[in-house]
């Protein structure tokens, strides 16, 4: 579990960290390039791996008693379990609202 939650977290920095590469370009009404298409789409396949890997640690680790049976504890775990979780729950309602 520890894993995953790194794991996601490293993806949502390089998502973000490679989304600020051509932002301003994606904000641009006249681009039409190939390479910001899939740049947009490596971006959201990092997000649905990280969300893929943090939405079911987060399901299990909700429980305070499991966190301490899991050596879930302190103030780095709990600081990145709260990171994940804000992020998972941001891209879910990001991905929910590009379906709808």
């Amino acid at each position: 579990m520890k894993s995953a939650q790194i794991i996601g977290f490293i993806l949502s920095i390089f998502s973000a960290w490679y989304l600020s590469l051509f932002y301003d370009s994606l904000l641009m009404k006249s681009s039409s390039s190939p390479s910001l298409g899939i740049g947009v789409a490596v971006v959201f396949a990092l997000c649905t791996i990280s969300v893929v890997l943090t939405i079911p640690t987060y399901v299990l680790l909700r429980s305070k008693k499991v966190r301490a049976e899991k050596q879930f504890t302190g103030w780095f775990w709990s600081s990145l379990f709260a990171l994940n979780s804000i992020c998972a729950i941001a891209y879910l309602i990001v991905g929910l609202s590009f379906l709808f």
